[in-house]
């Protein structure tokens, strides 16, 4: 394997590994019983696993049960050694019961880019807020 081609699979090889350490962030998102929001941290990558930087709130869609949600608050933050991610926040869907589970969906209009986050988060009733 020439000198040049190695050096491209190791550096491809150490952005993935940068990607995937990045987005092992909690499975379940949490819910403020406050105001009901739920906050969620986003990776964005493209083809190569690098971080993909120059989003807008607007480029975002989020989903609870498959429900679109409102993004309330949106914030692209660069979180040391070339990670970066989006933490966005949503108004959740009203729990019939205690620790209800919300699956949670985030889509972009951007092809081929792959977004991780949270799986879900468990809602509280209004009784229990």
């Amino acid at each position: 394997m020439s000198n040049l081609r190695y050096l491209n699979v190791l550096l491809c090889s150490a952005f993935l590994c940068l990607a995937t350490a990045a987005a092992q962030q909690p499975i379940i998102a949490e819910e403020n019983p406050q105001d009901h929001s739920v906050k969620l941290n986003v990776v964005v990558t493209n083809r190569l696993a690098l971080f993909v930087t120059d989003l807008q709130q607007q480029d975002f869609a989020v989903f609870d049960d498959d429900s679109k949600r409102t993004i309330t608050s949106f914030k692209a933050t660069a979180i040391g050694d070339g990670v970066f991610r989006y933490q966005i926040t949503f108004k959740g869907s009203n729990a019939k019961t205690l620790n209800e589970f919300h699956r949670v969906a985030v889509r972009i209009n951007r092809p081929n880019l792959t977004v991780k986050t949270q799986k879900g988060y468990y809602a509280q009733p209004a009784a229990v807020r």
